[in-house]
């Protein structure tokens, strides 16, 4: 891909010159001159220097978004024409959230690594916030989580092999265990942990209290480690926003634990689960296999 636009994307996304040439593998005064290229080819400044680092100018806008259509059309004719010469992947780099780590790949990737023997396996715990953009442009391979729309110029196929009901998790000695299907009402008065980065991660959360009438809960802690929210919930009163297909992970009274996953009323979200693959990438041994196992492992639990 032509190494100007490179340059221009990765100061775009980056909005600093320095990290965007760190980013690269290129000095500072080699982007600079590209970036310089750039903008005497079109003849008109695509960013502007503020106090904030670079910002995009109207015609940088633009061009970024047909810049990125460009750099996801070349790497997935590179993947393409990978798949005719050898149709091997080298490496396959993953990312998933931990109910994905848990309940699916700790055990396919541990058939898988035999099987393919020729391929490294890496894997990254990261929200689809930022494993979908890290799979678009080429920094990962699959990514699995729940469903979000995917804008068809980025040729992403999301694979659904699984709806994800989310309930909550308790601490075991809470009062309220001894029903199958707890009150979501009754929970608005205890603070929340939801996993994510951002206000937005407690949406659904607080869209569940709105549909049953009931006071919205605070939002004690965002975070994307569940180490943390398990250990908070042992040893304080918080609400754990998680999906209940982490039960046999969470329910482990016998090691000291204490902690239980348990299904509300209503349900806080039941969402598609499944994984997203970029178009050029389906047809690869591995990955094919890797979703066959998906589906089988989701068909039988």
């Amino acid at each position: 891909m032509d190494r100007n636009l490179l340059a221009f994307i990765a100061v775009a996304e980056t909005g600093n010159v320095s990290s965007a040439a760190e980013q690269l593998h290129v000095t500072q005064p080699t982007l600079t001159k590209r970036l310089q290229q750039l903008e005497q080819h079109y003849a008109t400044p695509l960013l502007q220097r503020t106090s904030h680092g670079m910002r995009l100018t109207t015609a940088g806008e633009a061009l970024l978004e047909r810049a990125r259509a460009i750099q996801v059309a070349y790497l997935q004719a590179e993947e393409s024409v990978a798949l005719q010469k050898s149709g091997m992947l080298k490496t396959l780099r993953i990312g998933a959230g931990p109910l994905f780590h848990i309940h699916y790949l700790g055990s396919i990737l541990a058939q898988i690594q035999p099987e393919f023997p020729g391929t490294q396996l890496r894997m990254i715990g990261e929200i689809n916030d930022v494993s979908l953009p890290m799979l678009r442009s080429g920094e990962l391979d699959m990514v699995f989580g729940t469903y979000e729309t995917v804008n068809a110029s980025d040729q992403i196929r999301f694979i659904p092999f699984e709806q994800i009901e989310h309930g909550v998790i308790l601490h075991e000695e809470d009062t309220r265990n001894a029903r199958d299907r707890l009150p979501l009402a009754e929970l608005s008065d205890r603070p929340w942990i939801v996993y994510g980065q951002s206000e937005e991660s407690g949406s659904r959360v607080f869209a569940a209290f709105d549909a049953c009438g009931a006071p919205k809960p605070t939002i004690a802690l965002y975070t994307t480690s569940f180490a943390l929210a398990f250990e908070m919930a042992r040893h304080g009163p918080f609400v754990i926003s998680a999906p209940i297909q982490l039960a046999p992970a969470i329910n482990l009274s016998s090691s000291g634990c204490r902690l239980r996953t348990y299904v509300t009323n209503p349900s806080i979200a039941n969402l598609p689960g499944g994984a997203y693959v970029r178009e050029s990438l389906r047809e690869y041994p591995i990955v094919k296999r890797i979703l066959e196992l998906c589906r089988s492992k989701s068909s039988t639990s």
